[in-house]
């Protein structure tokens, strides 16, 4: 009998024992810190996946604890989880503490030298996994993220997805905060980027079949740069080898800016939402409401436009008549230049373009009585800005009023 207690009771404990290594990926709630080193280890040991439950991961540099893979001015670039396929982060809150860096080479020269806090200002989270990327509810701190894949294998990005949800990027300096997005499709929603020079950049050449950033908060995008590089990134940047899909789906909408405005009637400032370095004639930039300021900046000669969709807003019909240089623009809706805008697939020039569209509208004649039919409603649509009012042919009467306009 003694013996019988004894293996059952062997037989809890390795059942306990078994649990416990099955889930390393699950952050105690009593335990609310951890340093990079064990954030590391707990998702290899979860095999990719790894929910903080609002754990904080906050380091400086530390070569003795962590390798820094390559120094880049401004980032510290961390190259990670080259084993794993898929990764999954959530509910953790990064921070990276700026501090020097001695005698380590440079990624651009490869000659070695010191680095103080005030040019290494972010770290860099390269994620070198194989699969696809996902991160929910998170902050990042002074962390840039890429998705940056297998670079021996770019054939695989096709397979690949980012997916970044609920999460925030605060304070990246003279970087985008999320980079090198190398999978055919991203989605990029409910997130909040603040005081960012770049907030998302798509790199690659494998064909983009769906990129959807919606819901988004930018927050004085493109400020916090180097002396000069102001407003030169942007919200979204497409590289130089970007590829699109002949059915690519590419979708901003419900987007808040605010801080660093596209310019526009009531702003001078210059934000552009997008930055292009590629062909883009047969893309749509679906979802961005009709009339909203857009700019797109061409940093490389020649590349071709986008469309952007025509629509009805608030009971008004925009339709889209192209874009406007920058020294031609006067506003969403003005069409005193229209002769020099570019169309959709037209190539252009270096510098900036602004979308324009036709508004006209739609006046209704109403006895806005709720039960009773005073007079027909009359509609006149079609009207453009500064026409005179169409005149009303019927009889505005109402039995115990009198009509006064």
């Amino acid at each position: 009998m003694k013996k019988v207690g004894i293996a059952k009771w062997m037989a809890c404990l390795l059942a306990v024992v078994l649990v416990a290594a099955m889930v390393p990926n699950r952050v105690m709630a009593a335990d609310k810190t951890m340093t990079l080193s064990e954030f590391i280890a707990a998702v290899e040991q979860g095999n990719g996946t790894f929910d903080g439950q609002g754990v904080v991961v906050q380091w400086a540099p530390d070569e003795k604890a962590n390798v820094i893979q390559r120094v880049q001015e401004p980032n510290a670039q961390y190259q990670l989880f080259k084993d794993l396929g898929d990764l999954s982060i959530s509910n953790v809150n990064f921070e990276y503490v700026p501090a020097d860096i001695p005698q380590h080479s440079d990624g651009w020269s490869g000659l070695n030298k010191d680095w103080t806090k005030e040019q290494i200002r972010n770290a860099e989270f390269q994620f070198l996994n194989s699969g696809s990327v996902t991160i929910r509810g998170c902050t990042f701190e002074k962390v840039i993220v890429s998705p940056f894949g297998n670079q021996n294998n770019r054939p695989n990005d096709a397979n690949r997805t980012l997916s970044v949800t609920g999460s925030s990027f605060q304070n990246v300096y003279n970087a985008y905060a999320l980079k090198d997005i190398y999978p055919a499709s991203a989605t990029i929603s409910e997130n909040t980027f603040t005081n960012c020079s770049g907030a998302i950049y798509f790199e690659g050449g494998i064909p983009r079949t769906s990129l959807v950033i919606t819901n988004n908060k930018f927050d004085t995008i493109d400020q916090y740069a180097a002396s000069g590089k102001e407003n030169t990134r942007g919200v979204v940047q497409f590289s130089s080898s970007c590829q699109f899909a002949g059915t690519a789906n590419v979708t901003l909408t419900g987007n808040q800016i605010t801080g660093n405005v596209v310019k526009d009637e009531g702003s001078s400032q210059n934000l552009p939402v997008v930055r292009q370095l590629c062909d883009m004639a047969a893309v749509t930039l679906n979802g961005w409401t009709p009339g909203q300021a857009f700019s797109i900046k061409i940093d490389a000669e020649g590349k071709t436009l986008p469309t952007l969709p025509s629509g009805t807003v608030d009971g008004n019909t925009y339709t889209f008549k192209g874009w406007a240089p920058e020294n031609d623009y006067i506003g969403s809706t003005d069409l005193t230049n229209e002769a020099s805008f570019l169309q959709p697939g037209d190539s252009a020039s270096v510098g900036f373009y602004y979308a324009v569209w036709q508004v006209t509208y739609t006046v209704t004649y109403t006895d806005g009585v709720a039960e009773e039919d005073i007079f027909p409603d009359q509609v006149t649509t079609g009207l453009s800005a500064g026409e005179d009012m169409p005149t009303f042919l019927g009889v505005p009467e109402r039995k115990g009023y009198v009509f006064t306009g």
